[in-house]
C-alpha cells in the first residue's frame, strides 16, 4: 500500500536505500540469530530496505521478498509463497520439480502448470506451508540461511479480519502457524515483517476478540530511523543534480530540514522545485513545501494521517484526534494531565484507559514522542500537516 516516486539521481539509476547502509548491515547482523519487525512511519522507506537487502543478501542468506497487501486468505499467501519460490530457485532445482514433488505427497496440486491448493484441500493450508518449508531447507547450502521479506503482513490479516466467513480466528492461525515454524529447533528460515500500518493495530483486535497469544515476540522490532541531517542533505543535492538543478549545499540542508529527514517528502520537494526550474533558495523551498502540504490533489497522501485513525483507532478515534489537536496547536510539550483536562472539554465520557491506549497508538504509529513525560510531534512537518488537514485556528 505504497506509492513510490522515483527520480533519477546521476548514476542513472533509482534513488536507492541511500544512506542506510550502515543501517542494513546491523539488520544483517540481526537476521543471524532471529527474524524482526521493521517500523516506522509510513514513506520512511521500510519497503525499500527490505527490498534492497532482498536484490542483495549477504553471504549465507538467500531470501524472498513477497507484498502481501493482495492476498486475502491463508490459501492465497502459501500459493504466493510457493509461486515465489519457484522463482528464486535456480533453474537445475526448478526442473526438478522439488516443489511440486512436496506437495504431491498431499494430492494433485498442478493446474495448467501453476501449483495450487486442490479445492478439496484448502482447509490443509498449514500442512502445504509446512511441506513448503520443509522442501526449502532440504535445498538450502549446508549453514545456509533463507529470510522472507514479508511485506504488509497487517493488511493480510486485516483483509482475514474483515471476511465473515474467516475472522479473527483464521487470522490469528495463520500468524501462530508463522510463529511456530519459525520457532522449529535449528531452523535456518527467517522471517521479516513490515506494513504501512502498525500490526498492533490487528493484534489489538485480535486479543479483543479473545485471542491472548503473542505471536510476535520472537520477532526483534527496529525502528527505521529518518536520514541523518548529512545523509538528507545528499540525498537532496543527488536528486536537484539529476534534474540540472543549481543547488548549494547549505540549501540542500534546508530541505532536510523542513522535510525532517524523510525521503519521500525530499523527493517530492526536489521535484517541485525542478519544476520551477529556478535556482533552489530558502525562499523557494519555504513556497514550495507550503503549496506541497496545501494542495488539495494531496500529493504527499498527507490525508493518510488522519483516514488511518479513522480506519484503526475505533472507539478510541476521538480522543486521539482530540489530543493530536491539542498538541499541535501547543508551544511545547503537553504533560499528560494537562491533555487529559483539555480532551475531556471536547470528549467528557473519556476515561483515562482509553486516552492512554489511545496515546500509546500514536507514539506506536510514529505520530508522537515523549519528552520529560510530555506529548509532542515526532515530525514536525507533520504537525503542520496536521493543523492544515484539521483546520485549527493558528495554525503551526
Amino acid at each position: 500500500m505504497t506509492t513510490e516516486l522515483t527520480l533519477q539521481i546521476t548514476t542513472g539509476g533509482e534513488v536507492p536505500a541511500f544512506g542506510r547502509e550502515v543501517f542494513i548491515q546491523q539488520l544483517w547482523e540481526t537476521l543471524k540469530t532471529q527474524g524482526f519487525q521493521l517500523l516506522g512511519e509510513r514513506r520512511t522507506g521500510k519497503t525499500t530496505v527490505v527490498k534492497a537487502m532482498n536484490r542483495e543478501p549477504r553471504a549465507g542468506f538467500q531470501a524472498i521478498y513477497l507484498d502481501c497487501e493482495g492476498l486475502k486468505t491463508p490459501v492465497e499467501f502459501v500459493e504466493a509463497v510457493a509461486a515465489k519460490l519457484e522463482e528464486y530457485l535456480p533453474q537445475g532445482r526448478r526442473a526438478a520439480n522439488w516443489l511440486r514433488d512436496a506437495w504431491k505427497i498431499l494430492g494433485e496440486v498442478e493446474i495448467k502448470g501453476i501449483i495450487k491448493i486442490p479445492a478439496t484441500q484448502t482447509g490443509s493450508w498449514k500442512l502445504f506451508l509446512e511441506r513448503t518449508l520443509q522442501a526449502l531447507e532440504g535445498n538450502l547450502p549446508d549453514g545456509g540461511r533463507f529470510v522472507f521479506f514479508l511485506d504488509e503482513v497487517p493488511l493480510l490479516l486485516s483483509n482475514i479480519v474483515g471476511d465473515k466467513t474467516q475472522g479473527e480466528g483464521v487470522a490469528m492461525e495463520l500468524i501462530d502457524t508463522l510463529r511456530a515454524l519459525r520457532q522449529r529447533e535449528s531452523t535456518p528460515v527467517r522471517m521479516v515483517f513490515t506494513g504501512s500500518i502498525g500490526l498492533h493495530h490487528v493484534l489489538t483486535g485480535l486479543r479483543e476478540a479473545g485471542h491472548r497469544n503473542d505471536p510476535v515476540n520472537d520477532l526483534d522490532p527496529i525502528t527505521l530511523p529518518t536520514l541523518t541531517q548529512e545523509k538528507a542533505t545528499q540525498l537532496a543535492q543527488a536528486l536537484a543534480a539529476s534534474l540540472q538543478l543549481p543547488c548549494e549545499q547549505a540549501d540542500a540542508a534546508y530541505i532536510a530540514e523542513q522535510t525532517d529527514g524523510l525521503p519521500f517528502y525530499i523527493q517530492w520537494v526536489v521535484k517541485r522545485l525542478g519544476e520551477r526550474r529556478l535556482p533552489v533558495t530558502q525562499d523557494a523551498v519555504n513556497t514550495v513545501v507550503g503549496k506541497l502540504l496545501t494542495d488539495p490533489q494531496d500529493p504527499m497522501h498527507l490525508r493518510y494521517y488522519e483516514e488511518r485513525i479513522e480506519s484503526y483507532y475505533g472507539v478510541r478515534a476521538p480522543l486521539a484526534f482530540a489530543a493530536l489537536d491539542v498538541i499541535a496547536l501547543a508551544e511545547s510539550p503537553v504533560l499528560f494531565r494537562e491533555l487529559t483536562n483539555t480532551v475531556r472539554h471536547q470528549e467528557p465520557e473519556a476515561k483515562d484507559r482509553d486516552l492512554r491506549i489511545a496515546l500509546d497508538w500514536l507514539q506506536q504509529d510514529h505520530y508522537l514522542r515523549v519528552e520529560n513525560g510530555a506529548f509532542w510531534f515526532q515530525h514536525p512537518l507533520i504537525r503542520r500537516a496536521w493543523c492544515i488537514l484539521r483546520y485549527l485556528e493558528g495554525q503551526a
